[in-house]
């Protein structure tokens, strides 16, 4: 195989190295998804190569880049845990694993997750081939759920719960009476933006609305005892999250926030 056919075969299995490709998939002879395996053989097929087929699929994949395509072909590793291949990737598994009773479709992961369906498509093949989630078709949709029985699904779990889990756990634990918006700010916050610092030791949540002051702490003391790290909620009205003379307000609105729940989208939609 010509060195040109091994590195179209790296763009299109998204390895970084050429290597990776050779090692663990050439060598390995590994089957890849229905559409990567058509792209793959029309580019080395030898009945087609003399037909142009190489030059044809290099100039189907060719696109201009610029920074509309840069934000989505690959992510950068969290700030939060770097050892995961992407941000993408961690905030795929760790909603997953941390509802691991529901299944939930390709599509309406993209929109949750707010990743282009074509990179998180990308994630999904890699995972459900390492044996990480399980997937399912019904009708045209593609069901996605955590494969609880995977040797490091445990394991796993609990490092996205205490990493990227605070997204997930303060929007199930705070979608409380009189909360219009809950959002996450402080060193959390900064890290999961990509800001790059040491561990968050606690989670500061904001809650924009009219609140019972003994639902919201404990909502927090839930969420503590879920995430195994302290996290300290403070209250805002409509009027005060408006408001740019508001101290706290004005802190956390220039700096990295992150909203985990807003139940006017809710009532709108």
């Amino acid at each position: 195989m010509s060195l040109a056919s091994v590195n179209l075969a790296a763009d299109l299995l998204g390895h970084t190295d050429p290597k990776v490709t050779i090692e663990h998939d050439i060598r390995q002879n590994k089957h890849v998804n229905p559409l990567t395996a058509e792209l793959l053989e029309a580019a080395f097929s030898p009945d087609r190569r003399n037909e142009g087929g190489m030059l044809a699929i290099r100039r189907a994949l060719t696109l201009p880049i610029n920074e509309r395509y840069l934000s989505v072909m690959r992510s950068e590793g969290p700030a939060l845990l770097p050892v995961f291949r992407s941000q993408h990737q961690a905030e795929l598994l760790m909603w997953l694993m941390l509802h691991p009773d529901q299944e939930f479709g390709v599509s309406d992961l993209a929109a949750r997750l707010d990743v282009p369906l074509s990179t998180l498509h990308r994630e999904v093949v890699r995972l459900d081939a390492a044996g990480l989630i399980a997937s399912r078709t019904s009708g045209r949709n593609r069901l996605l759920r955590a494969n609880t029985s995977h040797p490091a699904a445990r394991a796993l779990t609990q490092l996205l719960e205490v990493t990227f889990g605070p997204k997930a756990v303060v929007a199930e634990e705070f979608a409380i009476p009189g909360a219009e918006q809950v959002l996450i700010f402080g060193s959390w916050a900064a890290r999961y933006a990509g800001q790059v610092g040491p561990p968050p030791h606690d989670i500061d949540v904001l809650v924009v609305g009219k609140v019972d002051r003994a639902d919201l702490y404990d909502a927090a003391d839930r969420a503590h005892a879920r995430l195994g790290i302290e996290v300290n909620p403070v209250v805002r009205t409509t009027k005060q999250w408006d408001d740019p003379s508001d101290a706290l307000v004005a802190q956390i609105k220039a700096s990295a926030f992150a909203v985990v729940l807003d139940t006017r989208e809710l009532v709108e939609a």
